[in-house]
């Protein structure tokens, strides 16, 4: 089975841009990484398998996207790969 540090470490070799740790010291609830691309900038969360957000990470992912900015979250090697295809096509 894969763990979260597995699918962190795909999508950061996946990844066509940046693909950089976010942290906040102080503020709870920021998405793992921050992914830099010629078509934007995009916060993923990575998840072990079938786990689930905190509620605080809900609430920040909902703070993200009211400014316009969207989060994936990813559990697995192919909802990876359905991120990023999604980011690539972002306008």
């Amino acid at each position: 089975m894969k763990t979260e540090k597995d699918i962190e470490n795909y999508l950061k070799k996946k990844c066509a841009g940046l693909c950089l740790k976010f942290t906040s010291p102080g503020t709870i609830g920021v998405p793992d990484r921050i992914v830099v691309l010629p078509k934007g900038i995009f916060f993923v969360e990575v998840k072990a398998p079938g786990k689930k957000p905190r509620p605080s990470q809900l609430s920040m992912f909902r703070k993200l996207e009211r400014l316009g900015h969207r989060v994936w979250v990813v559990d697995s090697y192919e909802s990876v790969d359905r991120a990023l295809e999604e980011m690539h096509e972002a306008t």
